[in-house]
């Protein structure tokens, strides 16, 4: 299930959920119309499914970049997840 909510302005950890109290969830309608796309890929059968590269070859993209978001392979981690916000 997509969840998506306006965020907060508060300075605190960019790696928290930012979400205000009570705000309420966007509908799928509202990023639709904002022009969000999304699709559920199972990462773990994206290449026999074939669904990822449908969307490559859709869409017209002929790159792909794997970035992994973690102290261990990032160098810098704690200042670019601070900035990326």
């Amino acid at each position: 299930m997509v969840k998506a909510w306006y965020m907060d302005n508060a300075p605190d950890d960019q790696r928290l959920p930012h979400r205000p109290e009570g705000a309420p969830d966007l509908s799928l309608e509202l990023l639709a119309s904002l022009g969000v796309l999304y699709w559920k890929i199972d990462v773990d059968r994206c290449d026999e499914e074939g669904l990822l590269a449908k969307i490559k070859k859709d869409r017209g993209y002929t790159y792909q970049d794997i970035v992994e978001v973690c102290p261990e392979k990032l160098p810098n981690y704690a200042q670019k997840v601070r900035y990326t916000a």
